[in-house]
């Protein structure tokens, strides 16, 4: 998936546009607020989105490799969290944090990580739940049971779906997703990628 081209683009733009990315700011580490950053974190968006745009196979691995690490970690010492990220393909989480440096040049790749962070912590997992891979048509995506539960109850509350909300990936499942991806105008693939999940459960809250 080209990021480029994403529709994770479309999805991000609301965010920019309310101002998330200047509203929160990091996390203090010391008594004044400061913090060391290390590896790519440290380095403009300007620089690394640059280096991709010139073919840098080699800056988008180190970039994935730190976003997975950065996440590992601060599930490990946020208060009260299992799994902050809903998304769980290392490609996808890439493509929305490039999006979003390309929109905010002067930023470092860390500052905006944590500012993407922070709008998925609204529908972040408190409790441990498997990782599934569920498949359509020969494709397939990873999600979170209790993620998927959430968007279950997200597509029932808008008359999306008739079944239960249980964490299952059945045939009512995958109705409702590729009505509301028709719906949404997203690549309708019945499948719960990052698209669906975005607009459905993070795109509402930015909206409020």
């Amino acid at each position: 998936m080209d990021w480029r081209s994403s529709r994770l683009v479309k999805a991000t733009t609301i965010a920019l546009a309310c101002g998330w990315l200047a509203s929160h700011a990091a996390q203090a580490a010391d008594a004044k607020g400061n913090f060391a950053v290390n590896g790519i974190g440290a380095t403009s968006c300007a620089e690394t989105v640059g280096a991709i745009q010139h073919g840098h196979a080699a800056v988008r691995a180190e970039l994935s490799s730190w976003l997975m690490g950065y996440i590992t970690a601060l599930n490990r010492v946020d208060h009260n969290t299992f799994d902050i990220m809903a998304i769980q393909s290392p490609v996808a989480v890439t493509n929305l944090v490039l999006n979003v440096c390309s929109k905010n040049s002067k930023d470092n790749v860390e500052g905006v990580t944590n500012s993407i962070l922070k709008l998925f912590s609204s529908i972040k997992l408190t409790k441990s739940s498997s990782l599934m891979t569920v498949s359509f048509d020969g494709k397939s995506v990873n999600i979170r049971k209790n993620t998927m539960k959430k968007l279950q109850e997200f597509l029932k509350k808008h008359k999306f779906l008739n079944g239960p909300a249980d964490g299952n990936y059945g045939t009512e499942t995958q109705a409702a997703i590729k009505s509301f991806q028709a719906h949404e105008k997203l690549l309708v693939n019945s499948l719960p990628d990052a698209e669906t999940v975005i607009q459905a459960l993070i795109i509402p809250g930015i909206k409020k």
